[in-house]
């Protein structure tokens, strides 16, 4: 691990991560419904808990698109989402406009197949045969292509086109269960397997979030993934320096005061003095905080941080400790097809950062950013963050070796 923190190895961390979220799982009574009788009705209410989860998902994604299109664009949009065969725009048009005659449906599936494609008795059986009352809402969404949920939402919001996504989610409650109903099935067992162990591991990250709390974490939330383990949960630069602040006071975090005492109306009758006392707290054992520091250390004798080695001294010429950890972050939201092939990319940013102390007074954070879609451009690493801190040193000598009531402050 000492290894991987100075030469920033991820898969080490990964792993530990992988390792602690295994931990909790294990002390998990739901893990047991693994094992157990499939007839469980623990184990169904996980599986329901998993539906009104993962359903969601989709509902919120159909409501951005829909909300505020008429009937006519909603179809439009339907239509460009499936394959142009006559039998899926069909269903597609039945499921909308069940009240709509052949002619109608006719119009519509000319407007995006061949000419003459469909015959007038293709176009009989196609009415008749997909008929709103034949089938399910859920085998109406596989025949034509779609997601069960965004039918629902399109006939939903031409009753109630004012409808919040408030009101959209509670009025969907019933309908997101039952067309989740494969996954009941006695053969679906793999199946619900895999999505019990998807909870139980968001279950196990919930467990962690509490322990990391306790030890100084500034977030309320923790990504349940394995990638929390090098920052995708949260790290903020000030985030980061108050953690660099706690390694560097022994484990013990002292809370950050701009005001230390207020005085009102003095030698006056109505004389008030206030005085800011906060308390020390402890969230990390001394002996972990002196490890942890001794590792960041060692990031800048002989690991990614060795541009800086040897630049920072103390008044009498002595090396002053300096330790730090690097990180780089190439951001980026991408949509991925079957097969985990990359449909799309979105470029968000590009950042690296350096958090560092310097003797045992001073610590921060440097980051250097390039937001929005030009970062795709760039092709930095952490390298540039430690640069600009070595290049800073002329600024900050005085400060750091001012005497202790004029720089006590980090």
């Amino acid at each position: 691990m000492e290894e991987g923190f100075t030469r920033s190895i991820n898969n080490v961390f990964v792993r530990v991560m992988r390792d602690i979220t295994r931990y909790y799982i294990a002390q998990d009574a739901g893990q047991k419904l693994l094992t157990v009788d499939r007839e469980d009705p623990n184990r169904k209410a996980y599986l329901r808990r998993f539906i009104g989860q993962d359903s969601r998902k989709y509902l919120n994604r159909f409501y951005r698109d829909h909300r505020g299109l008429s009937t006519d664009h909603a179809l439009e949009l339907l239509a460009h989402r499936t394959r142009p065969i006559a039998r899926r725009l069909a269903v597609i048009f039945r499921s909308v406009r069940p009240e709509a005659d052949r002619a109608a449906l006719g119009a519509f599936l000319a407007r995006y197949l061949p000419r003459g494609s469909v015959s007038d008795d293709d176009l009989w059986d196609l009415y008749r045969e997909y008929d709103v009352g034949r089938f399910s809402l859920e085998d109406r969404g596989y025949l034509a292509g779609i997601h069960p949920l965004e039918l629902w939402l399109v006939t939903y919001l031409q009753d109630h086109p004012a409808a919040t996504r408030a009101e959209v989610t509670a009025a969907s409650e019933a309908v997101r269960q039952e067309i989740y109903g494969w996954l009941f099935k006695s053969h679906s067992t793999h199946k619900q397997d895999v999505r019990i162990r998807i909870l139980l591991e968001q279950d196990g990250f919930d467990h962690i979030l509490q322990d990391w709390q306790r030890q100084g974490y500034p977030f309320g939330h923790l990504v349940p993934s394995y990638g929390t383990a090098v920052g995708s949960s949260g790290d903020r630069p000030d985030a980061l320096a108050d953690l660099m602040g706690i390694i560097l006071n022994d484990g013990v975090r002292l809370p950050t005061v701009d005001l230390q005492r207020l005085e009102f109306a003095a030698d006056t009758p109505y004389e008030t003095d206030m005085a800011i006392k906060p308390e020390p707290q402890r969230v990390l054992a001394s002996e972990v905080a002196q490890t942890v520091r001794r590792v960041l250390q060692g990031v800048v004798a002989d690991g990614t941080a060795t541009r800086l080695r040897g630049t920072y001294r103390a008044a009498d010429g002595s090396l002053l400790p300096v330790g730090g950890k690097t990180g780089t972050g190439d951001n980026r939201f991408g949509r991925f097809g079957a097969g985990g092939s990359l449909i799309s990319q979105r470029v968000v940013d590009r950042t690296a950062t350096f958090v560092f102390f310097l003797g045992d007074r001073f610590y921060g954070t440097i980051t250097a950013d390039v937001p929005g879609a030009i970062a795709g451009n760039y092709h930095f690493t952490s390298a540039i963050a430690v640069q600009l801190l070595k290049a800073i040193e002329p600024q900050l000598e005085p400060l750091l070796n001012a005497p202790m009531d004029r720089a006590d402050w980090s």
